[in-house]
C-alpha cells in the first residue's frame, strides 16, 4: 500500500508543475487590466486627463498612434 501511495505521489507531482507552469502562461497572456474612460483635456503633447465610470482621473501618457485631432 505504502508502495502505491509513492507511485501516485511521483505521478501527480509532474501534473501539479505543468499546472502551475500552464496557470502562469495564462496569466501572461492576459496582460493588465483595461479600463475605458473618457478624454477630459489635454495637458501637452505627450499627456492627458482621463476620466472613468467609477470617479477617478488619471492622468496618463497618450501614445503615438492616438489621434489627437
Amino acid at each position: 500500500m505504502e508502495q502505491e501511495f509513492v507511485k501516485n505521489q511521483t505521478e501527480l507531482n509532474p501534473k501539479d508543475e505543468d499546472e502551475k507552469d500552464e496557470m502562469s502562461q495564462i496569466d501572461e497572456l492576459r496582460g493588465d487590466p483595461v479600463e475605458i474612460g473618457t478624454l477630459e483635456e489635454f495637458v501637452d503633447e505627450e499627456h492627458a486627463i482621463i476620466s472613468t465610470n467609477n470617479g477617478p482621473n488619471y492622468y496618463v501618457t497618450i501614445l503615438s498612434f492616438v489621434d489627437k485631432d
